[in-house]
């Protein structure tokens, strides 16, 4: 198994996963992602 946590929106396991403070269950990249494209 690969270190860290699973990502709920890519499903890759990351140990960045938890440290955004606003989308605690996604790694950093698709945190990212959300905080990029689909905040206004």
């Amino acid at each position: 198994k690969a270190p860290g946590e699973k990502c709920e929106r890519c499903w890759c396991y990351s140990e960045t996963v938890g440290e955004d403070q606003r989308y605690t269950t996604t790694c950093e990249k698709c945190a990212k992602v959300i905080h990029n494209h689909f905040e206004e």
